[in-house]
C-alpha cells in the first residue's frame, strides 16, 4: 500500500566547519571501510607490497580522543581484496568475504585481534565468486552472505562462526546485485531488488526470502547502482537512491509486508551512486552525494545531514573545510565512533582520515542501560542491560562495504583518562530491541591501574549512564598503586601505598622540588607505609615509591606534597598562601594590577597573581605581603577597624594598614594580623567557593584564619645514582604555539618537547575559572593536541600547559 506524503524541504546555508583531520597519516591509501573493533580501536585496509592486504589499527589517545590517536600495523590479510563484505562477529573477531577486485573474491577469512592472525574459513561453497556482494549479520550472530556469481545473483548462504561453515544455498526471489541489505527491528533483512521497483525480506524463522511491497520510486540509476539504507530512530527505514530519489519503509513488525512512501529527493540534483552515510548519535543521517549530471563515479561530492523529524536536508562542509570534495561520492566511507563522532575515509584517494563532530546531543531513545555487573574472574566481567544492539546499525554504504557498529563498547573513565575494555560474546546483534535483556562479557585492558572507574557502555556513539566499577590488578608485578602523602607536618610526612603482589621489597627516593639531587630514603621495606622525617617546613617535595619484584623488575610511582610552613619566612622567594579551611590560595581578582582590586581565594593555577613574597624593610616584625603579578601589597582599606571588611591590593605607601604580623602557630600554619586594625586575615564563613573575597575579622583560632606558606621554587631534578626517575628540565619545551588563534570551534596546541613527559592542559577564562582540562602524554618532538572550544563564547582566554617542572601560559582569542 502506498501512502501519500507531503514534503517540505528546507534550504539552509552551509554549517560551520565540524571536521578535524587526524594528527597522523596511515601512510597507506584507504582501500576499505573503517572497522570498529570491540576494544575501541579502528582497523583500516590499505595497499601493501602485495596489493590491498595491509591493515593498520588506530588506537585513541589516553583521553579517548581519536584525532590524536596512534596508528600501528596489523598482520597482512591472507589475500588481497577491494569492495568486499565485512562483519564484526559476536566474539569480537572480524569476518571478511569476497571482493570485486583482488585474489580473495571467492573466499572468506577471519581476523582474530587477540592473536593478530588471519585464518581462512572453510570454503563458502558458492557456484561462483562472492565478489562485491552484500552481507548482513543476523540477530543470532550468524552472517547472511550473498554471492554475485551464484544463481544469477540470487544465491546466498548463512555462515556460522561457531562451526566455521557455510550452510546450503538460499535463493532470493530476484537478483541481489548492487542491492543494499537492511536489518529491521523484527530481525528480518530487507532489500530493494536489483534494478527493480520490487522489494523482499529474508525471514530468519522461515529461512527464506518472501515478497514485500513495491517501492514508489526508482532508486537505481542507469548503471544499476544505488545508495545505502538506514534504520531511523522512529523505526522506519530510509533508503537513498543513485537516481536522486529516496524511499521510506515502515515495517509491519511481522512476516506480512510493510509499507513504502516516497522520501524527499536529494538536494542540489544529486544522487548516491555507491556512497557512504551514517546515522549519528544525534539521530540524523550524515551522507555523501554527487551531481546526477556528472559521470557515474565522478566528483564533486557534497555532504548533507538528513533530519528525519523535519524530513529535510542541511548542507554541511566537506572534510578539509571546503564546500565539496573533488572525488566522486563512491569514495566515501563512514564509521560511528564510541565518543559520538564519525570517522571518514576517502577511499582510493587519501591516507588521511577525518573526524566529524555533529552538533546537538545524543539521542535519548538510543541510550543503552546497564542493569547488572558481575565479575567472572580477575579482569573478566559480564554486563546485563538493554539496547546493547543499538537503535540502528550505524554506518551504511550498500553492497560494496559494511562497517556497522551496533555492539557494546565499554569505556572506563578516571578523571580525564579513558580506557577501553574489550567486549565479546554479545547476546544479540538485533536493533531497536527496547527493554529486552541482553548481555556482554568484557575484559579489562592490559596494565589498567587498579582504581574505581566511571563505566559507560556506548553503542553507535550513544553512551549509557555512568556506573562505578572498582578494579584490582591481575598482574603480579606493577607500579605501587594508590600512593598518597598524609599526616603532613612542617618536618614530616607519611607515605602509604597499595601492596604489589610480587613485591620482594620497597624503597623510597625523595627530594625538594628545587634540589638537583635525590635523597635515598628508607629501603628494604616490607610494609606499605613509611614516615619521612627531617623535612624542611613550607617546602614542595616529590617522592618515588619503588618496588623490586621477585621477577627482577623495578617499578615506581611518584607523589608530590608540600610540608606545612613553620619558622621564619624567606623574603627572597615567592610563596603560595593556602587557607587551611578551604585549601584555596590567596589571589587577586581577575589577575588585576589595579589599585583597590579585591583579594580573593581561588584554586591554585600557578598564575603570578597567586604568588606572594614577604618583606620587612624596617625590621619591625611586621611584613608587607607583595603580589608577584602587580607588585602591590595586601591592604586593609582606609585602615578600617570593622569586622568583615574586604581586603584589597594597593601600591606601597608605608602605611600600617599594609603591614601584617605573621605569627607561627607551631602547626605549620600562621595567623596573619593587620598592624592597623589588629584583625586577622580570614576566609569568610570557611567558604570553599572560588572567588570568595578575603576579609579581616577578630581572631578566633578557626581554620579559616590559618594560612600555610608554601615555597614556589623552580625545580631541576636529577636522579640519584642507580635509579632513573623522570628527569626535570626547566626548558622542557622548545616552543609552544596555538593555531588557529583566533579560533572559532577548534584549535590545536602545538608543543615541541625535548623529552617524553605528561602535561596538564587547561583553558581558563579571565577570571581564572577552569573551563576545560585534559591530561596528555607528549613525546620528544612535535605534539599536536586538538581542543574543542565550540561551547566557549567569544572573548579572551588563557591556555595553561603544565608539567611537574614548568608552566607555560598562552593567550587564546575565540571569535564567532
Amino acid at each position: 500500500m502506498l501512502v501519500a506524503l507531503s514534503l517540505i524541504l528546507i534550504s539552509c546555508p552551509v554549517l560551520a566547519q565540524t571536521w578535524t583531520a587526524l594528527a597522523n597519516h596511515t601512510g597507506r591509501i584507504c582501500q576499505g571501510p573503517p572497522i570498529l573493533f570491540s576494544d575501541g580501536t579502528v582497523g583500516v585496509l590499505g595497499t601493501g607490497t602485495a596489493g590491498n592486504n595491509a591493515w593498520d589499527k588506530l588506537t585513541p589517545d589516553i583521553h579517548g580522543n581519536y584525532v590524536s590517536g596512534t596508528w600501528t600495523p596489523m598482520a597482512n590479510m591472507d589475500s588481497t581484496r577491494e569492495d568486499f563484505s565485512s562483519q564484526l562477529l559476536k566474539d569480537g573477531r572480524l569476518y571478511i568475504a569476497g571482493g570485486e577486485y583482488g585474489t580473495g573474491g571467492a573466499t572468506a577469512t577471519i581476523y582474530n585481534p587477540l592473536t593478530n592472525t588471519w585464518t581462512s574459513t572453510n570454503p563458502p561453497g558458492f557456484a561462483g565468486a562472492i565478489a562485491d556482494a552484500n552481507s548482513e549479520i543476523l540477530s543470532d550472530g550468524t552472517v547472511l552472505q550473498a554471492a554475485v556469481d551464484d544463481n544469477g545473483g540470487r544465491g546466498c548462504r548463512i555462515y556460522n562462526p561457531v562451526t566455521n561453515s557455510f550452510g546450503p544455498t538460499i535463493l532470493a526471489l530476484k537478483s541481489e546485485w548492487e542491492a543494499s541489505y537492511s536489518k529491521l527491528p523484527d530481525g528480518s533483512i530487507l532489500m530493494v531488488d536489483f534494478d527493480a521497483y520490487t522489494s523482499e525480506r529474508y525471514i530468519p524463522s522461515l529461512g527464506a526470502w518472501v515478497a514485500d511491497s513495491n517501492v514508489p520510486v526508482y532508486l537505481y540509476d542507469a548503471a544499476g547502482e544505488t545508495g545505502g539504507s538506514y534504520l531511523l530512530p522512529n523505526g522506519k527505514l530510509f533508503c537513498i537512491g543513485a537516481s536522486g530519489h529516496t524511499a521510506i519503509y515502515t515495517p509491519s513488525g511481522n512476516n506480512t509486508p510493510g509499507t513504502w512512501v516516497a522520501g524527499p529527493d536529494l538536494p542540489d540534483n544529486t544522487g548516491q551512486k555507491d556512497a557512504g552515510g551514517v546515522m549519528m548519535a544525534t539521530g540524523k543521517i550524515l551522507l555523501a552525494a554527487s551531481p546526477l549530471s556528472v559521470g557515474e563515479y565522478a566528483g564533486p561530492t557534497y555532504f548533507y545531514e538528513y533530519n528525519y523529524q523535519t524530513n529535510s536536508y542541511t548542507r554541511v562542509s566537506a572534510p578539509g573545510g571546503g564546500t565539496s570534495l573533488s572525488s566522486g561520492c563512491y569514495h566515501t566511507y563512514f564509521l560511528a565512533l564510541p565518543n559520538g563522532s564519525v570517522m571518514f575515509g576517502n577511499y582510493q584517494v587519501s591516507d588521511l582520515y577525518y573526524i566529524y563532530t555533529p552538533s546537538g546531543s545524543p539521542l535519548a531513545a538510543g541510550k543503552p542501560a546497564v542493569t547488572n555487573t558481575v565479575q567472572n574472574s580477575c579482569g573478566n566481567y559480564t554486563l546485563t542491560g538493554t539496547l546493547f544492539g543499538g537503535i540502528s546499525e550505524g554506518a551504511g554504504y550498500g553492497d560494496d562495504a559494511q562497517s556497522f557498529s551496533n555492539y557494546p563498547i565499554v569505556k572506563l573513565i578516571s578523571g580525564s583518562n579513558v580506557y577501553y575494555a574489550r567486549t565479546f560474546n554479545w547476546s544479540t546483534r538485533g536493533v531497536q530491541e527496547g527493554t529486552k535483556s541482553c548481555t556482554t562479557q568484557f575484559t579489562l585492558p592490559a596494565n589498567l591501574p587498579p582504581a574505581t572507574y566511571s563505566m559507560v557502555v556506548s553503542v553507535n556513539g550513544i553512551s549509557s549512564d555512568t556506573t562505578l566499577l572498582t578494579t584490582t590488578s591481575c598482574a603480579t608485578c606493577y607500579a605501587p598503586p594508590n600512593v598518597t602523602a598524609s599526616g603532613i607536618s612542617a618536618t614530616s610526612a607519611t607515605l602509604s601505598w597499595g601492596a604489589v603482589t610480587d613485591a620482594a621489597y620497597y624503597y623510597i627516593y625523595y627530594k625538594k622540588s628545587t634540589d638537583t639531587s635525590w635523597t635515598v630514603g628508607p629501603n628494604n621495606l616490607t610494609t606499605t607505609s613509611v614516615v619521612l622525617s627531617g623535612l624542611t617546613a613550607g617546602t614542595a617535595y616529590m617522592a618515588d615509591v619503588w618496588v623490586k619484584c621477585n621477577s627482577g623488575s623495578y617499578l615506581s610511582t611518584r607523589v608530590t606534597f608540600s610540608t606545612a610552613s613553620g619558622g621564619a619566612l624567606n623574603p627572597n622567594t615567592y610563596y603560595k598562601i593556602v587557607n587551611r579551611a578551604s585549601g584555596k590560595v590567596l589571589d587577586v581578582k581577575g589577575s588585576s594590577t589595579n589599585n583597590s582590586a579585591n583579594i580573593i581565594q581561588y584554586d591554585y593555577l600557578a598564575g603570578a597573581s597567586q604568588q606572594w613574597r614577604v618583606a620587612d624593610p624596617s625590621s619591625s616584625g611586621y611584613f608587607n605581603i607583595i603580589n608577584h603579578n602587580s607588585s602591590k601589597e595586601v591592604d586593609d582599606p582606609s585602615a578600617s577597624l570593622v569586622n568583615g571588611t574586604d581586603m584589597i591590593q594597593y601600591a606601597p605607601n608605608g602605611g600600617t594598614n599594609h603591614q601584617w604580623q605573621i605569627v607561627d602557630l607551631g602547626t605549620g600554619y600562621y595567623k596573619i594580623l593587620n598592624r592597623a586594625s589588629g584583625l586577622a586575615l580570614d576566609d569568610s564563613a570557611s567558604s570553599t567557593i572560588n572567588g570568595t573575597n578575603i576579609i579581616q575579622y577578630t581572631y578566633g583560632g578557626g581554620n579559616n584564619q590559618q594560612w600555610q606558606f608554601i615555597d614556589l621554587g623552580i625545580s631541576a631534578p636529577v636522579p640519584p645514582s642507580g635509579v632513573k626517575p623522570p628527569l626535570g628540565d626547566n626548558n622542557i619545551f622548545t616552543s609552544v604555539k596555538i593555531a588557529p588563534n583566533p579560533a572559532t570551534r577548534n584549535t590545536t596546541v602545538i608543543i615541541t618537547a625535548k623529552k617524553n613527559t605528561p602535561v596538564l592542559i587547561q583553558v581558563v577564562n579571565a577570571g581564572r575559572r577552569v573551563l576545560l582540562s585534559r591530561r596528555q602524554d607528549i613525546t620528544t618532538g612535535i605534539n599536536s593536541i586538538a581542543l574543542d572550544v565550540s561551547d566557549f563564547a567569544s572573548g579572551i582566554y588563557f591556555v595553561v600547559i603544565r608539567t611537574a617542572e614548568k608552566t607555560v601560559t598562552e593567550k587564546l582569542v575565540i571569535q564567532r
